[in-house]
């Protein structure tokens, strides 16, 4: 059964709360949050603000930007149960990979997740306004100062490789001629599909066996 958005927010209220107050008796404390990227800004424009993911997106750069766990965390636990409900995901699984995610890689993550929404535009990468797949990746790398090709191909070849197995959330995952970015939940994924769709988050992709992942921080 996968978690509701309603039960991972008060899980992580519940374990915040637990965790804070007894923290220094020896229990250990609550996960900080990343240190912020130092280049990251809020994106200029964003995904219909309506939309649960965009939104938990946004509230969860802020927390990062802060550095603040007691913001951070209930965020991220709410985020996830949003993205779950919405890809047919377990909610925890991501909590746990976002939790080992450094601040570049969630940088990453968020800031393409506050994109989702936003039409797909061939040769196009303009937040709010539209990307095509390479675009949505290059674009939300370089919010971590990060910068890559605009080109699917390029990418996957300059990126350093892993395995579905070592995948982290922001990672690139290739498919001939498609790039998308990892949740970081086996080959689940934020991409910009095709004209007349828009960028959204997918459980997993049709054909695995042809799938490549890529580490743009190797």
């Amino acid at each position: 059964m996968i978690p509701s958005t309603k039960a991972l927010a008060k899980a992580a209220l519940v374990s915040m709360s637990v965790v804070c107050v007894l923290g220094v008796s020896g229990v250990p404390t609550a996960t900080a949050a990343p240190a912020a990227v130092a280049s990251a800004t809020a994106p200029a424009s964003t995904g219909p603000t309506s939309n649960p993911v965009v939104a938990g997106a946004l509230a969860t750069l802020d927390a990062l930007r802060s550095g603040d766990p007691a913001l951070y965390q209930p965020a991220l636990y709410e985020l996830a149960g949003v993205v779950g409900d919405t890809a047919g995901l377990d909610g925890m699984l991501l909590i746990d990979a976002w939790n080992r995610a450094d601040s570049t890689r969630m940088t990453v993550l968020l800031s393409a997740l506050s994109q989702v929404g936003v039409p797909y535009r061939k040769n196009t990468s303009v937040p709010g306004g539209g990307f095509d797949c390479s675009g949505l990746v290059s674009w939300a790398w370089s919010q971590a100062g990060v910068e890559l090709p605009h080109q699917s191909r390029s990418i996957i070849n300059e990126v350093g490789r892993t395995s579905r197995d070592a995948v982290l959330a922001g990672d690139v995952i290739y498919y001939p001629g498609h790039i998308s970015i990892a949740l970081g939940v086996g080959d689940s994924y934020v991409h910009a599909p095709n004209p007349g769709r828009t960028v959204e988050v997918k459980a997993a992709h049709r054909n695995s066996k042809r799938l490549k992942f890529g580490n743009p921080l190797l």
